[in-house]
């Protein structure tokens, strides 16, 4: 018999596993957060790593067009 009847243990297992490993990885995100700006390094970290390229935007956005 199910733990749950409205959902499978197997995915009951996955849902719950999904979750922890989110939790996990967003306790990590705040540490390392945390450590670069206490560093003085959080412009160099990963966290801007992403940016925006203005001209990659505009020169989309005219081929779009």
């Amino acid at each position: 018999m199910p733990t749950l009847p409205f959902i499978s243990d197997i995915n009951l297992e996955k849902a719950i596993s999904h979750v922890t490993n989110s939790l996990n990885d967003a306790d990590s995100f705040k540490t390392s957060v945390i450590f670069n700006i206490e560093n003085d390094t959080i412009f160099k970290s990963d966290l801007f790593s992403n940016s925006l390229d203005p001209f990659a935007m505009v020169f989309g956005f005219a081929v779009v067009e």
